[in-house]
């Protein structure tokens, strides 16, 4: 989501070409966990242990003005990405925005479909394909790694004012169709990536998702399936919720074995905004403090390796500065360069999880509720180490500790930063101490899940060349079963026929969907805000998970104080999908300060939900 400006320094350019960028070297390790930015402190993002950098290329600034403009080394500049494309790390590059010269229709700006891509690569009415074949013509042997657009699932007005595809999806499937041809001519070993989508853009509105509409678009054409539909990899983007970090995974290989496909998947984008950063502060409302996300990055990050994703990426290095619009608090270290919590979160997950070679599956116990289970446990082996490391933490449900069995001859338990322990070994099991959950907050993003601190334990002296089933787990206060995980959906024999996919396709199931079932965010006003007397146009959003189609809520309603205990009535919403909005009136409320409290209803049982937070009119 969040935008892609990186940083500074490094290598001089001839005639307007490009400076050298790391391409994937075959001798090392593929590259598995990045930071977005990284070459914002490319010596802070080595030190941390990222193995990849992402850089952004936006067309429109590139080529402003025409076919025969080439601004690359003012862009590089501008932006600040010379370290990044400097060879300091492997580059993945995103390339989106859409020239007003090259548009069809240039009325939806930047996110305008480019002219053209119906003809080959070639040919120099294909914009595109123009563009894209200078472009890697450019960095050849520098830059291996392309992902076509960012987050292409948004449509207008659903991101604020952000938004980066305005076409269908039968002219994106054209636009990858373009990018893949132009790159694959420059350099057939080159990767090409579908751009990140964000799943929750297309699921909470009902559509089906935005790969599979593309798919079924390239169904149409009888040279996709020769052409793996002309894309290496498939990549998401998704924020916050752990659960939706482990089943998307599951959920976009099930659209990739519809269509007899079987390719990477890569979480290209995952985090969550921070409020109480001593030195940036900022309203609390769908933020999480420093060390809750640095408890979220090594729970992701675990969760993602047992997922299967091939990469992982962290946004971001540091903090943009707020005239770029991107206020959030997103970065690794901070704008004066100090590190976060997060920073130091990132460097146990880089030691201990970032092995490619592990052998990594989820083994919870227990009977999961909206915060998962009672104890989620990532198990990651490597037989060629004899090491194992367990990635532990609980729910409200769990346990105080756990005795895990001991398969290792020596073992230690590392926190979130790093600290590190030798493990007490009670007869033939370790006794680990497992963190209390934070407590929920009306405020928390959406699907935030409460749960405790992560904790590792980590064994070495392994039986040598065995990959042991992950070891049994108890506890003195609770029993603890292993939890019993879906099955995997079966890969369909055949191919469905064209016919409208079956709703809802985009939507995972009800008991799978993150968090608690019933989700209610309000945009404005904030936690604290200032109000003045008379009307104000607020805004929110309010969506069942459980819902099959629309929004799933029939009523949202606005009260200033407990409406249950007499609260004055301000107004009800207007529901339009997901999103709501309300003229509230607060013409009649006495000044000072006050709790504003904005009730969802559930057209499916009548459940409510409510989110309360304190303001002072005037």
């Amino acid at each position: 989501m969040r935008r892609l400006a990186l940083s500074v320094v490094l290598c001089a350019t001839l005639l307007g070409e490009a400076p050298p960028a790391a391409a994937d070297r075959w001798w090392a390790d593929p590259p598995l966990l990045g930071i977005v930015d990284a070459g914002r402190q490319v010596g802070a993002a080595r030190q941390a242990g990222a193995t990849w950098d992402r850089a952004l290329f936006l067309w429109q600034e590139i080529q402003p003005n025409g076919p025969s403009d080439w601004n690359l080394d003012r862009y590089l500049d501008r932006m600040g990405i010379r370290a990044s494309v400097g060879g300091s790390l492997p580059v993945v590059a995103v390339v989106q925005g859409t020239p007003g010269w090259a548009a069809v229709d240039s009325s939806a700006g930047v996110a305008s479909v480019p002219s053209g891509l119906e003809l080959p690569a070639e040919d120099p009415r294909n914009t595109f394909g123009q563009f894209m074949l200078r472009l890697a013509r450019a960095y050849k042997g520098r830059i291996t790694t392309w992902v076509l657009w960012n987050e292409p699932d948004f449509q207008p007005g659903e991101s604020g004012t952000w938004w980066t595809w305005a076409g269908s999806a039968a002219d994106f499937y054209r636009l990858l169709r373009t990018g893949y041809r132009a790159i694959k001519q420059v350099d057939p070993n080159a990767t090409v990536v579908f751009p990140a989508t964000t799943y929750f853009a297309d699921a909470v509105r009902g559509r089906d998702l935005f790969l599979g509409r593309v798919l079924a678009e390239g169904e149409l054409d009888r040279d996709a399936p020769s052409n793996g539909y002309y894309f290496d990899a498939v990549a998401t983007n998704l924020y916050c919720s752990l659960d939706a970090v482990y089943r998307v995974y599951g959920v976009f290989s099930a659209i990739l074995a519809r269509y007899h496909l079987l390719k990477p998947i890569w979480l290209t984008e995952t985090n969550c905004p921070v409020y109480n950063d001593a030195t940036t502060p900022v309203p609390e409302s769908g933020r999480i403090t420093t060390d809750e996300q640095a408890a979220y990055l090594v729970e992701s990050v675990a969760l993602a390796r047992a997922a299967g994703y091939q990469r992982i990426g962290w946004y971001s290095m540091v903090d943009h500065d707020p005239s770029t619009g991107i206020l959030d608090r997103w970065g690794l270290l901070r704008p004066n360069g100090t590190p976060r919590p997060a920073y130091r979160a990132f460097q146990v997950a880089a030691r201990y999880l970032a092995d490619p070679d592990l052998v990594s599956r989820l083994a919870p116990l227990g009977t999961a509720n909206a915060d998962g289970w009672p104890v989620t446990r990532v198990v990651l082996d490597s037989p060629a180490d004899r090491t194992r490391v367990q990635v532990l933490w609980r729910s409200g449900a769990g346990p105080r500790s756990v005795q895990v069995e001991a398969v290792g001859s020596s073992a230690r338990v590392v926190d979130v930063l790093g600290g590190s322990r030798p493990a007490t070994r009670v007869g033939g099991t370790w006794d680990v101490p497992l963190p209390p959950p934070r407590v929920a907050q009306p405020f928390d993003p959406p699907g935030f899940q409460s749960v405790g601190y992560p904790v590792l334990l980590i064994e070495d002296g392994l039986p040598a060349g065995q990959i042991l089933e992950p070891a049994a787990v108890t506890s003195a206060s609770m029993a603890l079963a292993p939890a019993v995980l879906e099955a995997p959906r079966p890969i369909e024999a055949t191919r469905p026929a064209l016919v409208a996919p079956p709703p809802p396709a985009a939507a995972l199931p009800a008991a799978a969907q993150p968090g608690p079932s019933l989700v209610l965010s309000v945009d404005n006003p904030q936690p604290n805000d200032l109000v003045p007397r008379g009307r104000l146009a607020m805004s929110g959003r309010a969506f069942d998970r459980s819902a099959t189609q629309g929004s799933g809520i029939d009523k949202v309603s606005l009260f200033l104080d407990d409406r249950d205990s007499g609260g004055q009535h301000l107004g009800d919403a207007t529901l339009a999908q997901a999103k709501f909005t309300i003229t509230a009136d607060f013409s009649r409320a006495n000044p000072g300060k006050h709790m504003l409290f904005v009730y969802a209803r559930s057209s499916l049982n009548g459940r409510e939900i409510n989110v309360n937070f304190p303001i002072t009119i005037r």
